[in-house]
């Protein structure tokens, strides 16, 4: 009996998608059992949302139909960490954070910052696409993302990638999933690639007057051989919401950190260096931070740009991409639409996150127009169930046509979140 696919209707209300309920929820218990469901869903044709944890649940659009959500996070765990060769094999189901703790038991760490990671599976961070600012020195989650497997609707099993880091063969068609949402296939198993654990971490906050400063000097260091792990900007009111650094915050001036890794004499050298370019753009003052704070602020400032401190029945979220020369022009562009927001952004890769109260009128149309003009595109992450005055309009020249033969070639009937894809594809 434990090898048949569990099915218990009366949880429908606690899997309910921006407000739609769906009339059955699935339970699998292994991969096999997840692609069997998948199939029959197919087969009797169902609309069916993939979940993990939920905590992505709140992405506009909502689900153009809901008949099954298919619950993985009951798919069996399982972690095997090959530390010599910096990879590891995750299931889906496992935890971010137990991942963390298992990779940290090998001195080793997954560098990707993924947001809600006390509850975040791996398979939901990389259908949700969730990178970090980390992702500036080692890339996002398709650069560490060597294999998958994955289950499509149906009902057919595949693994695509490899499980070594060096690999020319074949195509890297399970990068495809990677923020796909859930509307491509399950994916039942990753193979990820590890760095080891630098003997000395430290992190140098700057206190800047304006944001324009702060970013000129991000974009100075980011031209210097000095190879931050990360740069991350916060104005006033989210640097508040760091733990760790209230201490440091001041009502009127923007938080600029740096967080560096590697040998204690090279970690010194380069916060020294990025001391000196943040004091030569007007910078009025510096700290350091320890390994310990490193570790403590971090947790915050990965939760801050995921959204995980600001509930979609409060805030709605947004995430701006641009040049990161126009990183500036984007942030005044934000402030004028929204004199409410709180913001955070990743200044030398071009993305801003922007959270504005859901009570607080919006002119979501002005900020498509400013951010057009700053070359850059937007998304909502999150928003309250049934509002829609926060939705971004779709850009034209956004490959819709390619979206649309993705989907037809992975998911054929149609099954998987149809809709939900950028396009409403």
């Amino acid at each position: 009996m434990k090898d048949r696919l569990t099915v218990h209707p009366d949880d429908c209300a606690a899997f309910a998608i921006a407000g739609r309920v769906p009339t059955v929820v699935a339970s699998p218990k292994s991969f096999e059992q997840a692609a069997a469901a998948l199939q029959a869903c197919a087969r009797e044709g169902a609309r069916v949302v993939i979940r993990g944890q939920g905590t992505k649940s709140a992405q506009p659009p909502a689900p153009a139909a809901l008949d099954v959500v298919v619950d993985v996070s009951s798919v069996a765990k399982s972690i095997y960490i090959r530390a010599d060769d910096l990879t590891a094999v995750a299931s889906s189901s496992v935890r971010i954070a137990d991942l963390r703790a298992a990779l940290t038991a090998k001195e080793r760490f997954f560098p990707c910052d993924v947001p809600f990671a006390a509850d975040a599976t791996v398979g939901g961070a990389l259908a949700a696409g969730s990178n970090g600012a980390l992702a500036a020195r080692f890339g996002g989650l398709r650069d560490n993302i060597l294999g998958m497997r994955v289950a499509l609707s149906d009902g057919s099993r595949a693994f695509a990638g490899s499980h070594v880091v060096k690999s020319v063969a074949g195509f890297d068609s399970h990068k495809l999933f990677i923020g796909s949402r859930g509307t491509l296939g399950f994916i039942g198993e990753a193979v990820l690639k590890l760095a080891p654990i630098p003997p000395d971490e430290r992190a140098l906050v700057a206190r800047f007057a304006d944001p324009q400063n702060a970013c000129a000097a991000a974009l100075d260091v980011a031209a210097a051989p000095v190879f931050p792990y990360a740069v991350t900007l916060h104005c006033p009111r989210s640097a508040q919401r760091i733990a760790a650094l209230t201490a440091l915050t001041r009502p009127d001036e923007w938080l600029a950190v740096y967080r560096f890794g590697g040998l204690r004499r090279a970690v010194g050298r380069a916060v020294e260096t990025v001391r000196q370019t943040c004091a030569q753009h007007g910078c009025s003052a510096t700290d350091v931070l320890d390994r310990g704070g490193v570790e403590r602020a971090w947790v915050d400032i990965a939760e801050l740009a995921g959204g995980r401190m600001y509930p979609a029945t409060g805030w709605c979220a947004y995430r701006i991409a641009c040049l990161p020369s126009e990183v500036p022009s984007v942030l005044a562009a934000a402030a004028a639409a929204w004199p409410a927001l709180e913001i955070s952004a990743h200044p030398t890769m071009g993305v801003v996150f922007a959270h504005v109260p859901a009570d607080v009128a919006v002119d979501a149309p002005g900020l498509w127009r400013s951010v057009g003009a700053a070359a850059g595109s937007a998304i909502c992450t999150s928003a309250p169930p049934g509002r829609t005055d926060f939705a971004m309009p779709p850009r034209s020249y956004a490959p819709y046509a390619l979206f649309r033969r993705l989907k037809s070639e992975f998911d054929a009937s149609g099954t998987l979140d149809p809709g939900r894809m950028l396009g409403a594809v």
